[in-house]
């Protein structure tokens, strides 16, 4: 047991005395810059902007600029997606600058990286850590419904771009589209835009009456699958019309708002 307690006390007055001496080190030397946060995410919605901080070690009685590049190897994004500032200053007495980031939403392509390097920052030396951001896009447009209402146009596949109406269904997020297929104006075909994922639902087809055919009788939707954008305004489906003989085959259309 005395054996034990003489290996044990050296090692607990070290340890009192090592938390005694150890005292925080402050950084007094050249001048350092780098990014505050090197990775990071911009969910862009309409009017999104997004401000990329520069740190600085040591303040000044002046503004000072600096400069970014785009590193071209490691960037993805399309060149449209964003727009980058060029009020790029480091106010006097500050320690910090901003890059400020437009996104363009319509040509944001979601998962892709904007990645800058920090070149150089007036009066002061670029870090050898934290001088590379990447920024990781991603594309978001709120669900309002209200904007697909109306004339749509909807370019059907192999066939010619016509007009639709739009009309809200019971649901909140339920459409009902008149004149699909071009067929007759007053048919009516329901369907749901569906947030997660982007997708498009519909009703069992008996419950998706089209029209009435000379030929073969009562026309239905069915077997419809589709995606969505709120950023677009744009409705992307595929279905098959059947009726009582068979169907007609899958029919593609995509609907839009016309500018």
């Amino acid at each position: 047991m005395k054996k034990y307690l003489k290996l044990i006390l050296p090692l607990f007055v070290l340890a009192i005395f090592s938390c005694e001496d150890n005292t925080p080190e402050i950084y007094d030397g050249d001048s350092i810059s780098y990014f505050t946060d090197p990775s990071s995410t911009f969910t862009i919605q309409q009017g999104s902007t997004f401000s990329l901080e520069i740190l600085i070690s040591e303040a000044s009685a002046t503004d000072r600029t600096f400069t970014v590049a785009i590193d071209e190897v490691l960037t993805d994004a399309p060149a449209s997606s964003y727009t980058l500032g060029t009020d790029l200053l480091i106010p006097a007495n500050s320690y910090t600058g901003n890059l400020e980031i437009a996104g363009n939403v319509l040509d944001v392509i979601t998962g892709t990286k904007l990645v800058l390097e920090l070149t150089s920052v007036e009066g002061s030396n670029v870090a050898s850590f934290d001088n590379m951001a990447t920024i990781t896009l991603e594309q978001f447009c709120p669900f309002v419904r209200d904007n697909f209402l109306g004339v749509m146009k909807a370019d059907e596949e192999d066939y010619a771009i016509y007009d639709v109406n739009v009309s809200a269904g019971t649901e909140d997020n339920e459409l009902i589209i008149s004149n699909v297929w071009d067929t007759d104006p007053n048919s009516t075909t329901s369907l749901f835009l569906v947030e997660d994922g982007y997708s498009v639902g519909f009703p069992n087809y008996l419950d998706n009456y089209l029209y009435e055919s000379a030929t073969y009788g009562p026309a239905y939707v069915d077997s419809g699958v589709g995606t969505w954008s709120s950023c677009a305004t744009e409705i992307d489906i595929y279905f098959e019309v059947v009726v009582a003989a068979g169907t007609f085959g899958v029919t593609h259309i995509t609907f839009y708002k016309e500018d």
